[in-house]
Formats: structure tokens, sequence, C-alpha cells
């Protein structure tokens, strides 16, 4: 039996994909569950991605095998496409012309064949329409407004593409992340955690969290490499990645490690990122130069640092740059390093000096240059202590009482113990100097600091001399050392 000529009755949009469906192999829930999301043409069948089936109900293996046949039935064959009177483009025949061959062989079914009279039908006639749909939305990649034959598709190319990517940066966000297929320590980032809290005879309180993501600027590019493996695997299991674009792929990655090159690692992190949305959502070739991407993202090694600029010159007297965190990234504290030290016993900021490049345990302030100093003699007194003169040189001074008290009936003399005094000499520490004390230690640094200096020397024989000490805390938080020498012949 045979069907010369066009149909009798004209085939509706809807039967036709009903009928491409029956052709290949697709079970009838399937291709009620495509025509119910809007794909009820061939027209839209060919525009039909896998992303669009991730809600639906299609079970796996029949989502796979549509997704297969529309990659061979709308396969572009160009070559084979008639040509318009203008040369360039393809020519637009209508549906009917496609699907309506001369003679066309229907097969003997019984009853079936009265009730269903295209489920005889070879699959030549779905294949020419797909063949020209192809051809009309892939032909020289140029949409022609005023011509009914391309569909308005998004290009890159298109000058208000960056408009347009704002406007559907919420819709399209179901692109493949790196920070999604990272493995951390060889565990998947998307594996659960548990831990028991407590534990009792009546049960246990577990604690459990989901999936983390590591942030995108703590990768390193190994990390980088792997997932962007696991993301072309993902691609061609998916069907998003045909063959042929492999080496497109494979092209987009070899430029990215170029980058890694030239340019900051993080930067072409979020550059990479960026890119995989915009091709998510454009759909144009794996490695297309976007050059505004380039210039938003990428920044070239050392841009940030100039080997030809010069440190800022303090204008205040004593200015020193100090260290606000340790190599390690954690917070130094600023009151250990002051010279009144830090008293707290839980303090959560690290004890270590604050001068760049140091990072020892002790503070800042008794932080001793590895620059050799100029050594001088000892320090001469400048005049006697007589009483009426210091009078009028402390009038003003903010330890006068103590001072004019020490000069007439002498300090206090600073020892360990007492049997270790000369014989005949009776003497006691001052509170100031005691070792509880939270200023003992800034004094035993500073007289370290002078011994260094060469202000104080040690003396071959042991001399009969008194040196009291005193350690007067000043109001900006310094301190003050006093000390008095007498000999052997009554002279201070």
């Amino acid at each position: 039996m045979t069907l010369e000529g066009s149909s009798s009755k004209t085939m509706t949009d809807v039967e036709r994909v009903l009928t491409w469906a029956d052709a290949k192999k697709l079970s009838e829930a399937t291709a009620n569950a495509v025509i119910s999301l809007g794909f009820d043409s061939m027209e839209a069948l060919a525009l039909l991605e896998g992303e669009d089936l991730q809600k639906t109900k299609i079970p796996i293996g029949q989502q796979k095998l549509l997704l297969k046949s529309i990659r061979q039935s709308f396969k572009a064959e160009t070559e084979n496409a008639p040509k318009s009177s203008n040369g360039g483009l393809p020519a637009c025949p209508t549906i009917e012309d496609a699907c309506a061959p001369e003679v066309t062989d229907i097969q003997d079914g019984g009853n079936n064949n009265k009730n269903n009279p295209t489920s005889g039908l070879t699959d030549t006639c779905v294949g020419n329409v797909l063949n020209q749909l192809q051809q009309q939305q892939s032909a020289s990649g140029v949409i022609n407004q005023g011509s009914a034959c391309f569909n308005n598709i998004q290009s890159w190319q298109d000058p208000q593409i960056f408009i347009k990517s704002l406007g559907n940066n919420k819709t399209n966000s179901n692109y493949l992340d790196i920070v999604d297929f990272v493995m951390l320590s060889g565990v998947n980032i998307g594996d659960n955690d548990e831990r028991i809290v407590s534990e009792s005879g009546s049960g246990q309180l577990i604690l459990k969290s989901g999936p983390t993501k590591p942030k995108l600027e703590s990768l390193n590019v190994s990390q980088w490499s792997m997932a962007n493996l696991a993301i072309l695997y993902k691609l061609l299991e998916e069907g998003h990645l045909v063959q042929n674009n492999i080496l497109d792929y494979l092209s987009y990655a070899t430029r990215t490690y170029q980058l890694f090159l030239s340019h900051d690692v993080t930067s072409v992190f979020f550059y990479d990122r960026e890119y995989r949305r915009l091709q998510n959502l454009h759909k144009f070739r794996w490695g297309t130069d976007v050059p505004h991407i380039q210039t938003v993202f990428l920044k070239s090694k050392g841009s940030n640092s100039n080997k030809f600029s010069k440190p800022p010159v303090s204008t205040s007297k004593g200015f020193k740059p100090f260290s606000s965190h340790t190599a390690g990234g954690k917070e130094i504290c600023k009151k250990f390093n002051s010279r009144l030290g830090c008293s707290l016993s839980g303090c959560k900021f690290e004890h270590v000096c604050n001068v760049p490049g140091c990072g020892q345990r002790h503070s800042g302030s008794g932080h001793q240059s590895s620059f050799p100093k100029k050594r001088i003699g000892p320090v001469k007194p400048l005049r006697d202590l007589h009483l009426d003169a210091w009078v009028t040189e402390l009038k003003y001074d903010f330890d006068k009482e103590y001072l004019l008290h020490g000069i007439e009936f002498g300090f206090d003399i600073v020892t360990s113990a007492a049997n270790e005094l000369p014989s005949g000499i009776v003497g006691k520490n001052h509170p100031s100097a005691s070792p509880n004390n939270p200023l003992y230690e800034k004094a035993h640094l500073q007289i370290l600091n002078e011994i260094e200096c060469g202000n104080y020397v040690f003396a071959e024989k042991t001399p009969r001399i008194i040196s009291p000490l005193a350690v007067i805390p000043k109001p900006d938080g310094e301190s003050v050392l006093f000390m008095t020498v007498v000999d052997q012949r009554g002279l201070q």
C-alpha cells in the first residue's frame, strides 16, 4: 500500500513529535512529558537540552536515549543544504515540503494502519525536517532579524550581551562550578560529616554537618586541574559536550594554564568561574575569546606592587613600621609589645615580637637590632646630688617627691637577698624593682640593652659600691631607671 503525493491529512506539530519519538523507540510517556514541557513541535524539540529534563520524572534511561536521538537527528549537514537566491544562507522550505515525500510506503498492519496512518513512515521525513531546522539555526552564525527562518538566538556578538548576562544571572546559575568538583584530603566535599557530641544511656547527641565547599581563592592549581577534568567527564556523561567539541574544551584548558603562568592565580580562578557561567548561559564554543571578562578579572603577577616605589616616609619622629600579623596569619598582641606588657592570662592574640621579620617570643620594645651599635664609654654623672639644686631641677617633674626623697635619704638597694650584701651594709628592694612588679621584666631588659650599648660595663674586680635602682612608670606608658653609684671615697 502506497500513499502518493501529499498526505490527505496534514500532520500537526504534536503528531510529528509523536512520530519522531516512536521512530526513536522512545516511550509514549516520555513523548507526552516532552510535549507537556512545551516542546510540542519539531522546531522546539531541536532546542531541548539536558538541563530542561532535570525536574521531570522521565527515567534516566529514557532521558539519555532522548538526548542521543536529538543529537543524531539534528546533526547539521550544511553541505547538503539548498542555497537561497541571495547566495549566502540556505533556503527556508516549509515543514510540509520536507515531510511529504512523493511516494511513501506504509506497511500493512491490519486495523492499526487505519487508526494510525503514520505508524509506518520511515525516519526520512523526520530527518529532513531536523536537518533543515539545524541548517537554519547554524548557518553563518548571523541572525537575520528580517527573516522568519532564524530564531532570535542570543549570541556573544550581540552588543547587549553584558546587560543580558546580568538579567539572566539568577535563572542560569546551574553551571558546573569548580568548587563543586574539588576533593579535599581524598574525601569528596559533598560527603556529610557526623560527630557524636555527647552520649548517655538514653541516647546520643549527634552533630551532622552538610556538604561544605572550599572557597575558590583557597584552591591551588592542582585542585583546579582535577576539578576541570571531572567537569569534562560530567559534560560528556550528560551530553552537554559532543565528541566534536572535546578539543574545544581542551583548548580552553590549555589557555587557562597559560594564564596561570603570567597572571595572579586567584584572578584566573574567578575569570574561569565567570567564563563557565557565560558559556552555560550563551552556549558559545569552549575557547571562544571573551576580552571583556579578561579585562575585568585577570590581574598580572606583581601588578599590585611596584619594585621602584619607595616606602612611605613618616614625618613623625621615631616612626617605626610594625607587623600586625604573624607569618602564619595570626594577629599579634599590641599590649604585649608595649612597655607595660599584656597582663591577660587567656589572651587570644600571639605574644611575639611585632618587629617586621622577627616573630620571636620577646616583646617589640625589648627587640635587639641586628645592626652593631656604637659602643661608648661609661656614662659619667653630670653633677653631684645636691638637694637644693635638684629641688629647682625637679620643680615640675612628675616624680618630684620620690626623687627628692631618694636624693635626701638615699635609694633602696637592689639585691636578691640581704645576706648577699657586703658586711656592714643593710638594704632592701624597692617595691618598683621587685620581681613581683609588672615593671621588673622591663627593667631587666633595659639593663641588658644598656650593657649591649656599652653604657654599663662589667668590672674586673668587685668594687665596694652601692647601686640603688628604682623603676618609675611615666604617663605615656614608658618607664625610667634611676641608679646612683657610691664608691669607697663617698662620691656619688
